[in-house]
């Protein structure tokens, strides 16, 4: 009887750790845009949010330069995200690092957001978009992973 209580807590044990497995694997391969290939541009984060559904389209240069480099928009709707791209990842990762913890300070800059911005980091890319517009936050999580950074805007962080 005793050892059957071990074997099933065995095979509850490999099961957790096959789930877990699958959902760090599955994570790895979800953040790719057009066909299949990693969001590595501005282009292709245009094509991968159209490709997911949503009316993106191109926009004007992001004001203000928040990061080294001028920054591009993208409109979804009526929804902006602000997109920049970095020499390479070593640039977009200290880039990255002076982002407080709210979102409110960006280097020298301070930020009063209307919306909760949301701040995703994948390769030479930092991905910037003040709001709650659920479809285009899926589609940005699926494409770009998780925000390193979700603040607070005037109505609240995202889920209050």
């Amino acid at each position: 009887m005793k050892s059957k209580r071990v074997y099933l807590v065995v095979v509850g044990l490999l099961l957790v750790l096959l789930v877990a497995a699958y959902g760090v694997a599955a994570r790895g391969e979800r953040n790719a845009g057009a066909a299949g290939a990693p969001v590595a541009s501005y282009d292709s984060l245009l094509e991968a949010l159209r490709e997911a559904g949503l009316p993106a389209s191109a926009g004007a240069e992001a004001e203000p330069a928040l990061f080294s480099v001028e920054g591009k928009v993208i409109l979804v709707g009526e929804q902006m995200v602000s997109v920049y791209e970095l020499a390479d990842e070593a640039a977009a990762v200290e880039a990255a690092g002076t982002v407080n913890p709210t979102g409110t300070i960006i280097g020298p800059v301070i930020v009063d957001w209307v919306e909760p911005p949301h701040f995703y980091r994948q390769g030479n890319l930092i991905v910037l978009y003040a709001g709650q517009h659920e479809a285009l936050l899926f589609a940005l999580g699926e494409l770009l992973g998780e925000p390193f950074v979700v603040g607070h805007g005037m109505f609240g962080p995202l889920g209050e």
